[in-house]
């Protein structure tokens, strides 16, 4: 992939990485018609995806782009986008609201012992290193990342175009 590529997808990484904090902040947001803005923002990404990508094959590779290099320039976006996506999400677990995680972790104890599941000292442990900082925004990131590959796959059906004949 050229560096102009690479150059593309981490600019673009950042307006999607914007995407995704706007997504976390909408899902914290209770009221149906925050909901409702929250689905609209998750059913429009891989629309902007799909922008983005066709975009990069217009302008950087010069009209044409083939499935596998549409499908790793999908999968360079969701990277970028979820390294900036999750290093916002470790300073607002960290600093902007320290409290979040420990609430979390309440609730999910509190959700485990209704449904009767056996919290030992080892889940307990297990949860507690989980409910970190740092923790939760690497699981934010590789869940984007794997979500980002899904979404690829199907993106680059649609984006790849081969040189004409002509």
């Amino acid at each position: 992939m050229k560096s102009d590529a690479i150059k593309h997808s981490m600019y673009y990484g950042l307006i999607l990485g914007a995407t995704f904090i706007l997504n976390f902040f909408l899902s914290q947001a209770s009221g149906i018609l925050w909901k409702i803005v929250q689905m609209f923002v998750v059913f429009s990404i891989p629309f902007l995806v799909f922008y983005i990508t066709k975009n990069c094959r217009d302008e950087v590779n010069e009209g044409v782009m083939g499935y596998g290099a549409a499908f790793m320039y999908g999968v360079q976006l969701f990277f970028y986008a979820s390294m900036v996506s999750s290093a916002f999400k470790y300073l607002y677990f960290k600093f902007i609201d320290p409290k979040f995680l420990k609430e979390m972790s309440a609730q999910m104890m509190s959700l485990m012992e209704q449904m009767s599941f056996p919290v030992t000292d080892e889940v307990a442990d297990a949860m507690k290193q989980l409910f970190t900082p740092i923790g939760m925004s690497m699981q934010y990131m590789w869940l984007n990342v794997t979500i980002g590959v899904f979404v690829s796959l199907i993106v680059a059906i649609f984006v790849r175009k081969g040189k004409s004949v002509f």
